[in-house]
């Protein structure tokens, strides 16, 4: 014989409540709420095992309780951080969070957008090349859309991302004031991606105030000979003087270091190296890596409490785009700490 299944109606009737304030429970809807109804509610659903019917309550409030995070790759550790912190906000709110990935091709991500939107989902976040803006702003009429970790110009959206120029500045004064006399700044091509931009004109700007001539290189991830080409001319340059390798992020970091291995220049005293981002596997780097912490915990509950926030309130879109910025950390490690020649190490801000 199938037990029967326990309703909304079974949860109120017992918790000695309307059917509505039940519903509002469910909804997260707690303002006109009492803790000890708060309590009481929670504990007889726990009692009763009742699961409330996720399709027809989105249905029947116009919400799917679905969260869109859409990424260039899941395999990139920010993007990783990013889910993980998000999930970890909205899921025990009621929502689900939705990840998609797009490789970084414009029109992968339309058809995904495209896909999004016939399943009535709740908002988006998502890390764009910016092929997509209109697309993007059209959306933001019905839902919130977030931008996290690059910049562009959405009249109604939220960008979210970390102060990159500032944060590379810092890592590059570091250098030079450590006794750097070359750092080779190795990037990808910076194209419209703004954190490239950003992170490379605050090397840019470091080099000016220190009067070092710079060293921009540009590679391709995925390609050997192009980063093997870096470690070349890092060659060439070499001298009495220690030089530095600081790479635009870990993704580049990753392909380059089996290059700088195979070269017998040890770290700190001959080459330092650093990079932006802090990947779970930078531990396994000695001696210890300097590089810059992004606060993506920070910014997806950021993310996640502005999301439940406008939720609560009832989204309307927001008359001008609003700009979040999260500083960075930087991390300073055995791989730059330079001897200064008489027995002190150098303790630079």
């Amino acid at each position: 014989m199938t037990a029967k299944r326990i309703t909304i109606q079974d949860v109120a009737r017992e918790a000695n409540v309307s059917v509505t304030t039940i519903s509002r429970f469910l909804n997260a809807r707690y303002e006109a709420m009492s803790q000890e109804t708060k309590k009481r509610i929670e504990q007889v659903i726990e009692e009763l095992d009742y699961h409330p019917n996720a399709l027809a309550q989105g249905l029947k409030g116009n919400r799917s309780r679905m969260i869109a995070v859409i990424v260039v790759k899941l395999s990139y550790p920010f993007c990783v951080s990013l889910i993980r912190s998000l999930s970890n906000a909205l899921t025990p709110e009621g929502y689900n969070v939705i990840v998609c990935e797009t490789e970084g091709d414009p029109k992968r991500e339309a058809h995904v957008l495209k896909t999004l939107l016939g399943q009535q989902i709740d908002a988006i976040v998502i890390q764009t090349n910016g092929d997509n803006l209109t697309e993007l702003e059209t959306i933001s009429k019905s839902v919130p859309v977030i931008l996290v970790d690059r910049k562009f110009k959405l009249p109604h959206a939220t960008n979210v991302l970390t102060d990159n120029y500032e944060a590379s500045m810092k890592m590059t004064n570091h250098l030079y004031a450590e006794g750097y006399q070359n750092v080779f700044y190795v990037t990808e091509t910076p194209n419209a991606i703004s954190t490239r931009s950003e992170r490379l004109q605050g090397y840019l700007d470091s080099s000016s105030r220190y009067h070092r001539t710079p060293h921009v290189e540009i590679v391709k991830r995925g390609d050997d000979v192009s980063m093997q080409s870096v470690v070349e001319r890092i060659k060439e340059n070499i001298s009495k003087r220690p030089i530095a390798l600081y790479t635009a992020n870990a993704l580049i970091f990753h392909e380059i270091y089996p290059h700088v291995q195979q070269i017998d220049w040890p770290s700190p005293e001959k080459l330092g190296l650093a990079t932006f981002d802090e990947p779970d596997w930078i531990k396994l780097i000695s001696p210890s890596l300097t590089c810059v912490r992004q606060p993506v915990p920070e910014m997806g509950a950021w993310v996640a409490n502005l999301l439940l926030q406008q939720f609560k309130d009832g989204y309307e879109q927001p008359d001008e785009a609003h700009l979040k910025i999260i500083p960075s950390e930087l991390i300073k490690s055995e791989s730059t700490r330079l001897d200064r020649g008489d027995g002190t190490v150098s303790d630079t801000l």
